[in-house]
């Protein structure tokens, strides 16, 4: 749905600018369009005047671009000098000018007339159709309240903060703030600030102060954000002004049932969302080698389909084809959340292999299990190499040896015989959740001061993190070119266990650098898989203060971007896609990342109630993909020295206004080898007309020797 927020036309060599009273019709009607010119809703409003006013922050529009643009100018500019029983004005009208505005009388035939004849002078070519920077209202999404006169106050890295007046609005999606149309943004910063805040991302609301609170700005509501950003907004302090809308955003933002988020309602009853179905498991594992025949090492079987096996497990599992579900059924209990050891990617060349599982139930009176070291057993005859299966256990040993005594711990070298153990030594969920906090909290707002900036940086560990999972994805894919195959876990198998399976694959298999393979890829290791998406990052949960919280999937979604980074042409998609992702992992837009597990999806009917984020993708491909892609066939190896990690900064201050240096370098950079390639292009065309050339001439050569 497109909302017009202005109507206006500029001559290019006259500004016109109109100020239209209206007080006296009593009643008007605004209709609000769509792009096809269909009525979509009426309000009426009493005593309403609609101000035209000079604004800044504009977007021009060529008027070649609208279409239908003669029954806009019909509708609102009659020829007839009878006034209509309800003349149709756009929403918040104004038209822009430069220059001092023309008084109109309040006699509303003469106003008619007299912006009849001046919109009758112009030649259609010679102006821009000019539009409001406003919201654009997504499907189903409804306005709850408005408060109006509201105080936006906008810190500022070493400079005063900023005060800008306007109206808060509360939608069923998001909350925003509009600027009265005094407000000029001559800053890009500054305007990249202003809120647009969907629900998901909303942590926590408080109020500031109360109605007797002293001072101008001490009556006010604060919202803090999952990635941050905190907002404070000043209301007036007249009838309880905020108390409305504050109670209104807390009973959308914290609705502690996902069936109640917008992304139960944001899809259309008569669409199909064909973004569901992109990820088909049987069709990945036969993309793999996997087929269920007598001669096949591995089997895809469904017995888990009632989620008797594993509750957090899909409904297809991979196992080795002489593996039966009685045995599946001894061992299950062994393994921390029943999560067994299974596959989750073979290698289409070498058929070796990677598997996923939780931490066996070791505990201090170091229990065994014969059936689960005989799965292990299987698993690492599978390969065809023989090689020892090589256990990754993404723990520090430290931690791996104190949860014995939790009754977990890691597997004996004594009863897995085929096996060997590495320990990667990767800080669980907590460590991560402090130190995205020390990210945010401290390297954002020391962002000019170059020492403390690094300082911050540093102190906040989260580039070393990454580092440790880069490093630990590297040595795993050179594991799996040296014909190793791979069995991965940590203490549950759904955080650590997926970040590393995923990042091995990602260097492996150059299907999953394509757009759809990366889809692929997130559907079936975290979604399918039973990543707690909905409890680490919390959705709609009022619970700020949850210690099940931790940027997990940003941390990994930040990894794949220095992966990227460093390999520009290897993937087809682009910067653009990995923030995206990430920013409606949490919006609560979309049923893609809803839930913590595939029983649970189930259970809510998020495939059949929800919109997928894949066709948003797929809807809006052009603007993900990587122009400069070339496939490159078989393993790349980034680096993983912290020299060549960076700070993120299109994902980490894309509110605050900042352009990267290294964005920009990397746009140059991409030119210049377009430059290069269409150079080649130019080149090789000019050496194949010379050639045929040279062959026309030794033909007419021939010939006069002939004759």
């Amino acid at each position: 749905m497109t909302q017009y927020n202005l109507f206006g036309f500029r001559d290019s060599k006259r500004n016109l600018k109109l100020n239209t009273n209206l007080k006296k019709r009593g009643s008007i009607t605004l209709t609000q369009f769509s792009e096809n010119e269909n009525l979509l809703r009426n309000d009426s409003f009493e005593n309403e005047t609609l101000q035209l006013s000079k604004n800044k922050s504009q977007q021009k529009i060529p008027l070649n671009q609208l279409e239908n643009y003669q029954n806009y100018k019909k509708n609102y500019f009659p020829k007839s000098k009878i006034k209509p029983e309800n003349p149709i004005i756009p929403r918040n009208t104004f038209i822009q000018n430069d220059i001092q505005s023309d008084n109109f009388e309040e006699n509303e035939n003469e106003n008619e007339i007299e912006i009849e004849n001046k919109i009758n002078q112009f030649d259609e070519n010679e102006f821009d159709l000019i539009f409001y920077s406003s919201i654009e209202f997504i499907e189903n999404e409804q306005e709850l309240t408005v408060s109006e006169n509201v105080t936006l106050l906008i810190p500022q890295i070493d400079k005063d903060p900023l005060y800008i007046i306007g109206d808060l609005h509360l939608t069923s999606y998001r909350l925003f703030f509009q600027p009265n149309e005094n407000n000029t943004f001559y800053d890009k910063k500054i305007s990249k600030q202003l809120p647009n805040i969907p629900l998901g991302f909303i942590n926590k609301a408080d109020k500031i102060g109360g109605q007797k609170s002293k001072g101008m700005y001490s009556y006010g509501i604060e919202v803090k954000c999952k990635d941050f950003r905190v907002y404070r907004f000043y209301f007036p302090k007249v009838n309880h002004s905020r108390r409305f809308i504050f109670s209104k955003l807390v009973e959308r933002a914290f609705i502690n049932d996902l069936r109640l988020t917008f992304s139960f309602f944001h899809k259309s009853n008569s669409s199909i969302d064909l973004g569901w179905f992109i990820y088909d498991p049987l069709k990945e594992y036969k993309r793999q080698g996997i087929e269920s025949t007598q001669k096949s090492k591995w089997k895809i079987v469904d017995w888990n389909s009632e989620f008797g096996i594993c509750t957090t497990y899909p409904k297809y599992l991979v196992i080795p084809s002489n593996i039966s579900q009685s045995h599946l059924e001894k061992l299950k209990k062994f393994r921390t959340k029943q999560r067994i050891p299974v596959l989750t990617w073979r290698n289409p060349k070498k058929l070796n292999t990677i598997c996923r599982s939780s931490q066996p139930k070791v505990g201090v009176a170091r229990s065994k299990n014969e059936s689960d070291e005989k799965l292990i057993l299987v698993i690492s005859q599978k390969n065809p190499s023989k090689l020892p299966l090589q256990i990754y256990d993404c723990r520090p040993k430290a931690n791996a040896v104190a949860n014995k005594a939790k009754g977990g711990g890691f597997e004996s070298l004594n009863n897995y015989k085929t096996s060997e153990l590495t320990f990667l030594g990767i800080d669980n969920i907590h460590t991560m959740r402090e130190s995205f906090t020390k990210l945010i909290n401290s390297a954002l707002y020391s962002f000019n001061d170059d020492k403390k900036w690094f300082a911050e940086l540093d102190n906040s560990g989260w580039l070393i993190h990454i580092q440790k999972l880069v490093y630990w994805a590297v040595k795993g894919a050179k594991l799996i070119d040296s014909d190793y195959s791979l069995l991965v876990h940590c203490s549950d198998g759904w955080d650590r266990t997926t970040q590393i399976c995923t990042l091995i694959q990602l260097l492996c298999d150059p299907y999953y650098r394509t757009l759809e393979g990366f889809i692929v890829l997130i559907e079936k290791d975290w979604i399918s898989f039973g990543h707690k998406f909905s409890q680490r990052i919390g959705h709609a949960n009022e619970k700020s203060n949850d210690n099940q919280r931790s940027p997990i999937f940003i941390q990994w979604i930040d990894s794949v971007y220095q992966i990227w980074q460093q390999f520009p042409h290897a993937f087809q998609f682009n910067e653009e896609f990995l923030i995206t992702i990430y920013e409606h992992s949490i919006s609560l837009r979309f049923g893609t990342f809803l839930g913590n597990n595939e029983k649970q999806r189930n259970q809510i009917g998020v495939r059949q109630n929800t919109a997928s984020l894949w066709t948003f993708i797929y809807d809006h491909k052009i603007k993900f993909l990587n122009e400069v892609y070339e496939e490159v066939d078989g393993l790349i190896y980034p680096s993983y020295s912290l020299r060549h990690l960076i700070f993120w900064e299109r994902l980490y201050l894309r509110h605050m206004g900042f352009v990267g240096n290294f964005t920009s370098l990397i746009d140059s950079n991409r030119q210049t080898e377009q430059n290069a390639k269409e150079m080649i292009d130019n080149l090789q065309k000019l050496i194949s007309k010379l050639k045929k050339s040279i062959e026309e001439l030794k033909e007419k050569i021939n010939n006069l020797k002939k004759d």
